[in-house]
């Protein structure tokens, strides 16, 4: 197994401490554990986003892009999302509706381009999934961070906190994630009329 389906390995094995420090932040709050779970929990998201840039540029750049790194990677990185928002729909930091118009996105987006591959078709990343994805890793790192921007020592105002900040980034990622969604959506429907009209049955990519 190379670098980069190592790294997409552990990214996936990120899911469980993420879940463990929501957990205990949870129902584990004693004094002074706030501020340590809230950042574990934060620290372990950011790690897991800055080892999703980094496997896949190794894998680019080495040339090693494999089939099971393929499938781990974006695994790796629905499990991650997934397991935050939900815990933080449950910790009352998100909406459900947001959380659930995220994940349903990653399902819908990640069906099509599953029956898209099956027919030769390679449905590209586009600029507006990049989008989406930096300001929902930036919304998602600030919900879980939660606390004041100076971790309690009172040096910034007591309403500019990771909590309010990342609230307003997510509508930002909600934004993105359904107009990259409707993008995604309009690409494979137009690829499957141009197929029938032309009666190709021929792989092709750049969708």
């Amino acid at each position: 197994m190379n670098a980069p389906n190592l790294i997409s390995l552990g990214r996936l094995a990120m899911a469980p401490f993420l879940f463990l420090f929501m957990y205990l932040e949870k129902y584990l709050n004693q004094d002074g554990g706030t501020v340590f779970f809230n950042v574990a929990a934060g620290v372990v998201f950011l790690i897991a986003a800055g080892s999703d840039l980094l496997d896949g540029y190794i894998a680019r750049k080495t040339g090693a892009v494999t089939d099971i790194g393929k499938f781990l990677d974006p695994l790796a990185d629905k499990v991650m999302v997934t397991t935050a928002l939900i815990m933080l729909v449950n910790l009352g930091r998100l909406a459900a509706w947001i959380a659930l118009i995220i994940i349903l996105r990653e399902m819908v987006i990640t069906g099509l381009r599953g029956v898209a591959s099956t027919r030769g078709t390679v449905i590209a990343a586009s600029n507006l999934g990049k989008s989406k994805t930096v300001f929902q890793d930036i919304a998602i790192s600030s919900l879980l961070l939660h606390s004041t921007l100076d971790f309690g020592t009172g040096h910034v105002p007591a309403w500019l906190t990771f909590q309010n900040c990342g609230t307003v980034v997510i509508y930002i990622a909600v934004f993105y994630t359904l107009y990259s969604g409707y993008d995604y959506i309009q690409k494979f429907v137009d690829s499957e009329s141009n197929r029938e009209s032309n009666g190709d049955e021929s792989p092709k990519s750049g969708i």
